[in-house]
């Protein structure tokens, strides 16, 4: 009987414990990996850049991402920018919605106006070289455009499917580039009679004989193709990652892609570089920074260009207006020193949203060389050379060795003052606020990335800890022993 009872509770328990250890690392783990993969942000870097279909009153900015991400345009007539501009396809409802190829024409434009404009891709603000891009719209054309057919055709995937996201450009060897976007059923139309010459002064000829070059571009895959004016409604089919020349032949393909005369060199595109974030922000000084220089120099960030109000808050206050520089940083200096204590600056200036935001940081200044006394010590000195005398009757061997020198018995009673430098010495807690910002920098490394592997025979073992308690207590349920 014993024995019996034996045999059952081992199992039991011995189940039990693998049963809770194995549903404890399994439950660890799956928190880990969600460490581990959270930091997979999606690509929203714009890559295939490129402006077309500039006229006197728009253009329109295309663009692909590895990922699928918002993509709006941040546009106006000086670097200030200030304007949005929607997808094409967002501009109706007026809400942005994400895609893997995005098309954004900007309207309502003036004639022979530089506009500049940065891509706002997923989350990021993409600029050219570090400056907005730029455009310069087209003069007016005094007469109206030619009566010409439209070009339309149809896109295709290599396996035969319909194309939804897609962007065909066509141009000739004496004309501006043209573009639309596919629709959702594979198809394009495009309005030749509106092209206009590279000057974009006047409209350009075509003639049955005229070569337009075409270039597909998808988010995975591109095609070209090289056709007459004749063959343009419609065009034959066109197959992605495939070239074709249909002047030879309606259905000549060129599998070389690099070997056709309608090379992408007609169709020239840009590149972007992230810009790192000018929000509103004070850097220097600070959380109670403390500073030996009367005059210290504050710096911070805000929007590029736009204007930061400066308040020094202090026995005499300081306010200076001043303009954050293209890269959105701003430096202050001010004009009269500072007394010495306790300040606070404040900073006023609009964020992205077109909000203004106040932000303040305190800091301390002391007297000129001094960093641990404050100014108000220094008056006591004088009156405090007394007390050395009349501390000899009650302390003798402290004063003793300080009595033949004034300027020692001096520092005596800094001793007794000790307490208002102590005061001041939590000014040097500048490194505990260093020492608070270090884990904002922790997660960047990203602990159990260099361990992957050790994560996935853990969680191996956890599963099979779970298993086996189950089958040891489905043993015991049953009856059986081992």
């Amino acid at each position: 009987m014993r024995q019996t009872i034996w045999n059952k509770r081992i199992p039991t328990l011995f189940g039990l414990i693998l049963l809770v250890s194995g549903v404890f690392a399994t439950s660890y783990l799956t928190q880990k990996s969600g460490i581990l993969f959270g930091f997979a942000a999606p690509s929203n870097n714009p890559e295939n850049i490129r402006i077309t279909n500039v006229s006197d009153t728009a253009f329109t900015v295309s663009y692909t991402t590895q990922d699928t991400v918002l993509g709006t345009l941040s546009y106006g007539t000086d670097q200030k920018l200030g304007k949005l501009g929607l997808d094409d396809r967002d501009q109706q409802t007026g809400v942005p919605i994400e895609y893997r190829v995005h098309y954004i024409t900007v309207k309502d434009l003036k004639p022979k106006t530089t506009y500049f404009f940065s891509i706002l891709s997923g989350t990021g603000t993409f600029l050219n070289q570090n400056s907005p891009f730029s455009i310069t719209t087209a003069g007016s054309i005094g007469k109206p455009p030619s009566a010409q057919n439209p070009m339309i055709g149809n896109i295709v995937s290599a396996g035969g499917t319909t194309i939804t996201e897609a962007i065909v450009h066509v141009t000739t060897n004496t004309s501006q580039p043209l573009s639309v976007l596919v629709k959702s059923n594979g198809s394009y139309l495009i309005p030749l009679n509106i092209l206009r010459e590279k000057e974009l002064s006047s409209y350009d000829t075509i003639t049955d004989s005229t070569k337009f070059n075409l270039f597909i571009i998808s988010p995975d895959s591109t095609a070209q193709a090289v056709v007459f004016a004749k063959q343009t409604n419609p065009v034959p089919s066109i197959i992605l990652s495939k070239s074709y020349d249909f002047t030879l032949d309606d259905t000549a393909i060129i599998l070389d892609i690099a070997s056709t005369s309608g090379s992408i060199d007609n169709f020239p595109s840009f590149s972007a570089t992230e810009k790192l974030e000018a929000k509103p922000q004070i850097q220097i000084p600070e959380k109670q920074e403390t500073f030996d220089d009367q005059q210290p120099q504050f710096s911070g960030t805000a929007l590029p260009g736009e204007r930061v109000q400066v308040l020094i808050e202090s026995e005499n206050p300081v306010s200076a207006t001043i303009n954050a520089d293209r890269n959105g940083r701003w430096i202050f200096r001010p004009n009269q020193p500072l007394a010495p204590g306790k300040h606070t600056i404040t900073i006023k200036t609009r964020n992205r949203a077109g909000l203004i935001e106040t932000i303040k940081q305190e800091f301390v200044v002391h007297a000129e060389g001094s960093q641990f006394t404050e100014p108000s010590v220094a008056p006591v000195t004088p009156t405090a050379t007394p007390t050395p005398t009349r501390i000899p009757s009650g302390t003798i061997s402290p004063t003793k060795p300080i009595s033949p020198t004034p300027t020692k018995s001096v520092v005596t009673p800094t001793g007794t003052i000790s307490p208002t430098p102590l005061a001041t010495t939590p000014t040097e807690t500048v490194t505990p606020t260093l020492i608070a910002a270090v884990p904002t920098q922790t997660p960047a490394p990203t602990l159990p990335a260099t361990g992957s592997s050790s994560f996935a025979v853990s969680g191996i073992i956890g599963a099979a800890s779970v298993v086996i308690g189950v089958f040891l207590l489905l043993l015991t349920r049953g009856g059986t022993s081992l």
